[in-house]
């Protein structure tokens, strides 16, 4: 999503067979509470559930505005899973 020139809003579509995957979905900082989130997140996952049996995405435990939204938009269900910082 752009304010002009100026990227505000983004997510990558990571899908693999039959599950359309959102990731990466960011919103500017200076940008956050706006429904900007929300309305980036809604329409990916309309465009990945034409195309794909499942939509899912992934969201860090500690990340609760992140997890309230999703819920909110309809994700359910949790798989946990667990990542490493390589240096």
């Amino acid at each position: 999503m752009r304010d002009g020139d100026r990227l505000v809003a983004c997510g990558a579509d990571r899908s693999r067979g039959d599950v359309g995957f959102l990731a990466g979905l960011t919103v500017a900082p200076d940008r956050r509470g706006r429904g900007l989130g929300a309305a980036l997140t809604a329409g990916m996952a309309r465009a990945l559930a034409a195309r794909y049996d499942h939509v899912a995405l992934g969201v860090y435990t500690d990340n609760v505005g992140a997890i309230r939204l999703y819920r909110r938009l309809g994700f359910t269900g949790t798989l946990a899973r667990s990542s490493v910082h390589l240096a």
